[in-house]
């Protein structure tokens, strides 16, 4: 069995550098961290202790994640690949490597998509609002893990530095 991905080092030192940053501990806050790369993943940073979390593959689309997909659909999608002659492992590749904006657009660079809204693509705008609105989605869901008592959200990972999904 294929264990979920995330991203605990990075969040958690992302944790424990805001802390530094505003002259407290990591260990007395409550953070909820978005690592947005290839992959998304969210943590609930409860205390120093990951209380809850979002996996790449249970959460929002990313750049090269599929993200959560309702079970009937995953059966139809699987099916369809299993009767195409594709294996196992190559329907785990599709879903964690070749798919969310990579699927869509042939890129897994946020910032080709970026261009590409730029240059009029309103498909590509629609997309990554998807995406956008998924991790926020996703924020919300792991709030009520302390009944919406959070100190900071963090946000961190190449994608971060996209205005257009972190604003």
């Amino acid at each position: 069995i294929n264990k979920p991905v995330a991203h605990l080092l990075n969040t958690k030192a992302a944790g424990i550098t805001y802390a530094e940053s505003i002259g407290k501990k990591y260990e007395n806050l409550n953070l909820i961290i978005v690592q947005l790369g290839g992959g998304i993943t969210l943590g609930f940073h409860d205390h120093g202790r990951i209380a809850d979390w979002v996996y790449d593959d249970e959460g929002p689309m990313s750049p090269q994640r599929a993200g959560a997909i309702p079970t009937r659909y995953m059966a139809e999608f699987c099916y369809d690949e299993y009767e195409k002659g594709q294996s196992l492992q190559d329907i785990k590749m599709y879903l964690c490597g070749k798919s969310g904006l990579t699927a869509y657009f042939g890129t897994q660079d946020v910032r080709d998509v970026v261009k590409m809204i730029e240059e009029g693509n309103q498909e590509a705008e629609l997309i990554l609002k998807a995406l956008a609105y998924g991790v926020a989605k996703s924020i919300g869901s792991l709030a009520v893990t302390r009944s919406g008592i959070v100190d900071q959200i963090i946000l961190t990972g190449g994608v971060a530095y996209s205005g257009l999904v972190t604003n």
